[in-house]
C-alpha cells in the first residue's frame, strides 16, 4: 500500500475538521511547533501542512494571531498550487528549454511555477529552497549547482518526505525522485565516434567530478567506450576546468582560462581530439585551438555534450550528443505529480541523440601544437 507524505495526513485531517464544522471560521489553528509536537515530526512538516490549507484559502496566516480558519472557509475552492522551480541560471546551452517543458508541463497541470536562481552560490540555493517552503510550495523541482556537494535543505526535506524532484543530478545513496539524461551512453556514443574515426589520443574536458555532477557519469562513460575499444584510460589526457563555474556567463571566458588549456595543448602533442563534457568547455576547446592555429577538424576534432552554437557567439556548430531539454522539464513536474497523489519517488533516464555537424575527421599524422 503507497504510504501517503506525513505532511499530507496532517493536512487531510485538518481538511476534514474545517470541511466537518469542527474547526469553524475565525478557529485558530495549532502553531507549527504544536502541530509538530502533536504528530511526532518536524517543523518543515508541519508547516508544509499548514502552507497547503492557506493556499487553498480555507486558513489565514495572520501575525500575532497565528493561522486561523478563513471566513465561508466552504465557500473557497481550491487556488491552482505552487510548484517550486530552483535553479542557477537560465544557460541557452542547458537550462532554457528545462524552464521551457516544466513551465508548459506545469501549467497544463493546473499548477503556477515560483521560479528562484540561486547563480553559481551553494548559500543561494539552500536559502532559495527555504523561502519557496515559507511561500507555502507544494513541491519542488531542483536543478542543484553542479559541481557542489549534498545540500543539507535537500537531505533535510528528502528524510520529511516533501515531494521534491532533481533535474539533471541524482545524490548517490539518497531515495528522491530524479529525471535526467543517460550521461553514461552518451558519453560512449560520441566517445566512439571520435575511436571510429581513428582517434586514441582523446582528451576528456571536465569540471571537477563531484557526487551530486553528472560530470561523473560522463567520465565513466568515457573510460567504458575507451576500455571498450582496448585503450587504457591515461590520466594525464583529463583535462579539468574549475574556473568556468564561477563565471556569470559560460561564454564570457577569461583570457588566462584560454590560455591554461592552450600551454597543456601545447604539452600534450599527442592529443588529436577533444570531448567536451559540456557546451561551456566545448567553446573553450574552440578558443584554445584557435590560439594555436588548429583547425577543426582538419588539425584537431572537437565533440560536446550540448550544442555550442546555443551560447549567444558565433562559432561553429559541433557533432554533439543532444539532451532531451523540455522533456527533462515535463517529466519533472509528471513525477512531483505522482508523490503529490501518494506514490513513491522514482527516477527517470532519459536517452540523448547524437547530431553530426563535421567536427569530426581523421588525425592527421603530425599535429602542429607548437603553433602560437
Amino acid at each position: 500500500m503507497v504510504r501517503m507524505a506525513r505532511y499530507r495526513q496532517i493536512e487531510e485531517e485538518l481538511r476534514a475538521q474545517i470541511h466537518s464544522g469542527a474547526l469553524r471560521p475565525g478557529d485558530r489553528l495549532p502553531t507549527e511547533h504544536e502541530l509538530a509536537a502533536q504528530y511526532g515530526v518536524s517543523r518543515v512538516t508541519s508547516r508544509a501542512a499548514l502552507t497547503g490549507l492557506a493556499h487553498e484559502g480555507l486558513v489565514q496566516r495572520v501575525p500575532r494571531r497565528g493561522t486561523i480558519v478563513a471566513a465561508a472557509a466552504q465557500s473557497y475552492g481550491p487556488a491552482r498550487p505552487l510548484i517550486g522551480w530552483i535553479q542557477s541560471n537560465i544557460d541557452p546551452a542547458f537550462g532554457a528549454g528545462l524552464l521551457r517543458g516544466g513551465e508548459r508541463a506545469a501549467r497544463q497541470a493546473g499548477y503556477n511555477l515560483l521560479l528562484h536562481l540561486t547563480g553559481a552560490s551553494l548559500a543561494e540555493e539552500e536559502r532559495a529552497i527555504r523561502e519557496a517552503l515559507a511561500a507555502g510550495v507544494s513541491a519542488l523541482a531542483l536543478f542543484l549547482q553542479d559541481g557542489e556537494k549534498y545540500n543539507d535543505e535537500v537531505l533535510r526535506l528528502v528524510l520529511n518526505r516533501f515531494p521534491l524532484v532533481l533535474m539533471d543530478r541524482f545524490l548517490r545513496g539518497v531515495e528522491c525522485a530524479g529525471v535526467q539524461s543517460d550521461n553514461v551512453a552518451g558519453a560512449r556514443a560520441i566517445v566512439g565516434e571520435l575511436l571510429a574515426a581513428g582517434h586514441r589520443n582523446i582528451c576528456a574536458l571536465l569540471y571537477p567530478p563531484s557526487h551530486t555532477s553528472t560530470i561523473e557519469d560522463r567520465l565513466e562513460g568515457y573510460a567504458q567506450e575507451l576500455a571498450a575499444a582496448g585503450i587504457p584510460l591515461h590520466r594525464s589526457l583529463l583535462y579539468v576546468e574549475d574556473g568556468l563555474i564561477q563565471l556569470p556567463a559560460a561564454w564570457l571566458i577569461p583570457d588566462a582560462i584560454i590560455e591554461r588549456l592552450a600551454a597543456f595543448l601545447r604539452r600534450k602533442s599527442e592529443v588529436t581530439a577533444i570531448f567536451a563534457t559540456n557546451a561551456g568547455l566545448a567553446l573553450l576547446a574552440l578558443h584554445a585551438a584557435e590560439r594555436l592555429g588548429l583547425r577543426v577538424p582538419y588539425d584537431l576534432s572537437i565533440v560536446s555534450i550540448d550544442a555550442v552554437e546555443c551560447l549567444p557567439l558565433t562559432v561553429p556548430a559541433l557533432t554533439c550528443m543532444l539532451q532531451q531539454e523540455e522533456e527533462i522539464g515535463a517529466t519533472a513536474i509528471t513525477l512531483l505529480q505522482e508523490q503529490l497523489s501518494g506514490g513513491p519517488p522514482r527516477r527517470v533516464i532519459l536517452p540523448m541523440q547524437m547530431r553530426r555537424a563535421g567536427s569530426v575527421a581523421a588525425p592527421r599524422a603530425s599535429i602542429p601544437h607548437a603553433v602560437g
